[in-house]
């Protein structure tokens, strides 16, 4: 079906381009040959002219690859929430936009959720900005900890919000895995509490609309509202392990 036989299409071309990219260095690595056979009509021959040849071409297979290497660095770097080590704003749209592409060719599940940590700025207000950075931080370790590494991804989006996404799996599940990963925060006086609105990814929806449904539930769940649907969820996420005496700021 031709919706089928675009992604299929373009896979080769951007295998072919990959190759390529990761090659390149080898290949200029052998200009100083090629440009002295051009020159000469012949290739060097000279114990002399091959090792000047050799150490022209380590020299610029050495600093493709530090180009390289530095140019992937800074691309990480872009990607990269500094603060809690996931997945920026940016690296999340790019994902959720790849998602949706091959979900909707391939015929598979993928589930989004939106978490957002409840009472954040009394947090910060009565520990310092120090304490709520430890509280991003728990939250980031415990929505790793709920994810299969390699498979699915996490996002820190901007001050307290987060996101994941999880492949291969309907709401339900990745919410189960949420509570899973939030129950295990270490065991301290701040007891943390997120509220969560996870969908799962409709036939022929598009991006957008698949984020603003995750949204809508996640902003349920601030005003206290719980769903269990087929396509979507809304809930709190509590760290069962925090000491039972309520925060100050609370």
């Amino acid at each position: 079906m031709p919706v089928r036989s675009g992604p299929r299409l373009k896979l080769p071309v951007k295998t072919a381009l990959s190759w390529c990219r990761e090659r390149l260095a080898y290949c200029l690595s052998v200009l100083p040959f090629l440009t002295d056979w051009l020159d000469t009509g012949h290739w060097p021959h000279h114990p002399r002219e091959l090792a000047n040849e050799f150490v022209i071409g380590w020299v610029i297979l050495f600093g493709v690859h530090r180009m390289r290497k530095r140019a992937d660095r800074f691309r990480v770097a872009s990607e990269t929430d500094a603060l809690t080590g996931l997945g920026n704003r940016h690296r999340f749209r790019a994902d959720v936009e790849r998602q949706v592409s091959q979900a909707t060719s391939q015929g598979t599940s993928v589930s989004l959720a939106f978490i957002d940590v409840d009472r954040f700025k009394q947090i910060n207000d009565s520990g310092g900005h120090e304490e709520g950075d430890r509280a991003l931080r728990e939250v980031a370790a415990a929505l790793a900890r709920s994810v299969r590494e390699g498979v699915d991804a996490c996002y820190r989006l901007g001050g307290d919000e987060f996101a994941v996404l999880v492949s291969g799996v309907e709401a339900h599940q990745a919410m189960a895995a949420l509570r899973r990963g939030f129950a295990r925060i270490d065991p301290a006086w701040l007891a943390l509490s997120c509220s969560v609105g996870a969908v799962s990814l409709r036939a022929g929806e598009g991006a957008d609309a698949w984020l603003r449904r995750a949204d809508a539930l996640m902003y349920a769940a601030k005003r206290g509202e719980t769903s269990a649907q087929a396509e979507g969820l809304s809930d709190t996420l509590r760290n069962t392990n925090a000491p039972t005496r309520p925060h100050p700021a609370a």
